[in-house]
C-alpha cells in the first residue's frame, strides 16, 4: 500500500520501549511521525535526535493524555490531523479487584480508553472519500481473559479492545480501526531475565517468547491492508488461549 501524500502518523507514548520502536519503524517506512511523551523527555529528545541523524522525520510533543482535551492539544501542536494514529501510551500498575482504588481505576481508564475515542473523533473529521484514516490500539494479550494481579490495567485494556471493535463499525468506511494484542515481546531488561524466558516456555502454546519484529510486522500488515478493519491481531504465541494469564506470569 502506498503512503498518502505528506503522510503523517501520531504515536502516543512513543518515547520508550514498544512505542519508541513503533516510531522508528514508521520513520523508516517514510512516515512523518509525531509522538507524545509524559515523563520521558530525555528519551524523547534522544529518539528524535537519532532518527533525524538517520534521515527520519519525527517530532515529540509533551502530553498527559489522562487529562481532558489532551488529544485535541496534541493535534493542534501537529498543525493537522494525522493519516494514522497508534495509541500506545500505557500505565502499568499492580492491583487486584479487592485492592484497586478509585484513583488508580479512573487513571487507567482515562489513559488507556478515552484518548482512543478522542483520536477516533479527530480522524473522522478529516477523512476523505478514497483515503480513509486509520486508528490502531496497542492492547495486551491479557485482554483474552482475566488478570487477577494487574486488575485496573487489564480491565482498561479489555475496554480498549472492545472500543476498537465498536468504533470499527461506527466509523467505516471513513476510518479503519484495528488493534494489536502483544504478549511476551519486550523483556524488562537486556539481556532478558531467565524468569521471563521461562514464562514464554511455560505460558504460551508455542513455548517461546516473541520479538519486536513480530509486533512491527503485525502493525505494518494492518497499516498496509486496506480491506482489514475491526480486527484484534494477537501477537502472543497463543498465550491468550490459556484461560488465566496469571499462570506462570
Amino acid at each position: 500500500m502506498s503512503l498518502p501524500d505528506n503522510a503523517t502518523a501520531l504515536v502516543t507514548g512513543g518515547a520508550r520501549r514498544i512505542g519508541a520502536h513503533i516510531v522508528e519503524s514508521l520513520c523508516r517506512a517514510g512516515w512523518t511521525v509525531w509522538f507524545t511523551y509524559y515523563q520521558s523527555r530525555q528519551d524523547a529528545e534522544a529518539l528524535c535526535h537519532r532518527l533525524h541523524l538517520n534521515g527520519g522525520a519525527c517530532h515529540a510533543v509533551y502530553a498527559d493524555l489522562s487529562q481532558p482535551n489532551a488529544v485535541e492539544r496534541v493535534i493542534t501542536a501537529m498543525g493537522s490531523i494525522p493519516h494514522l494514529a497508534i495509541h500506545s501510551a500505557s500505565f502499568w500498575g499492580t492491583d487486584t479487584w479487592s485492592s484497586a482504588n478509585g484513583d488508580d481505576w479512573e487513571r487507567s481508564r482515562r489513559l488507556h480508553v478515552w484518548p482512543f475515542l478522542a483520536l477516533a473523533r479527530q480522524l473522522d473529521t478529516a477523512s476523505t472519500p478514497g483515503e480513509p484514516r486509520h486508528l490502531i490500539a496497542v492492547t495486551d494479550a491479557r485482554i483474552g481473559d482475566r488478570d487477577f494481579i494487574h486488575f485496573s490495567y487489564s480491565q482498561a485494556k479489555q475496554e480498549l479492545g472492545r472500543l476498537a471493535r465498536t468504533l470499527a463499525f461506527e466509523l467505516a468506511p471513513r476510518v479503519r480501526v484495528n488493534a494489536v494484542a502483544p504478549g511476551l515481546i519486550l523483556a524488562p531488561t537486556t539481556p532478558p531475565p531467565q524468569s521471563w524466558i521461562d514464562a514464554g516456555k511455560i505460558s504460551t502454546p508455542l513455548q517461546t517468547t516473541g520479538a519486536l519484529e513480530d509486533l512491527l510486522r503485525g502493525l505494518h500488515y494492518l497499516i498496509d491492508s486496506p480491506f482489514v478493519t475491526g480486527q484484534v491481531l494477537w501477537i502472543d504465541g497463543g498465550r491468550h488461549l490459556r484461560r488465566n494469564t496469571n499462570e506462570n506470569d
